[in-house]
């Protein structure tokens, strides 16, 4: 939306730019659809603050998929709150491939524009910067859970109507 774009930082107007030109080109291997722009800028706000630690573009977006994801099956609620210990235990199922000092990558994943402080008092506790974001990472979960059971169950997204029925979670589960 203008509204939107207009309080978006310029490099990730730039990002969906590029998103945009690179999607619409003939023979594009791109898939698009809203989801996957979400998710390529998700994963670029991600890569921004883990670069210097030189994580590869996309293991940040794992660790946040695993530290939504447990949360998603343990209170299957949209209502995340993540602290430094949520981010070490997803970091701990993550240990190929992922360099640095992990208090620091941790930091950074808080620091980096997915996410806010819960409030001035609560400084250690972090949600998701916008929480809309929070609908995008239900998506995944729901599309990771289907894509685990052997037919590819459709069906699977209704055990869970408080999750499917939040925000925007339906319209990113179908692209």
């Amino acid at each position: 939306t203008p509204v939107a774009a207009a309080e978006a930082p310029v490099a990730d107007v730039n990002k969906l730019i590029a998103f945009y030109k690179a999607a619409t080109v003939p023979e594009s291997p791109l898939l698009v659809s809203r989801s996957h722009a979400h998710e390529e800028l998700a994963g670029e706000r991600l890569h921004k603050e883990l670069e210097s630690l030189h994580w590869q573009h996309g293991q940040g977006l794992a660790v946040v998929d695993s530290m939504a994801f447990a949360q998603l099956k343990r209170a299957q609620s949209l209502e995340l709150r993540f602290t430094m210990g949520d981010c070490g235990a997803a970091l701990a199922t993550h240990p190929a491939g992922v360099s640095g000092d992990r208090q620091q990558a941790c930091e950074r994943i808080f620091q980096s524009a997915l996410f806010a402080p819960v409030s001035a008092s609560d400084a250690a506790t972090f949600q998701f910067s916008p929480p809309g974001l929070a609908d995008l990472f239900a998506a995944r979960w729901l599309d990771a859970e289907m894509s685990a059971t052997k037919a590819g169950d459709c069906k699977l997204p209704l055990k869970y109507p408080t999750i499917l029925q939040g925000g925007e979670v339906f319209r990113f589960l179908m692209g």
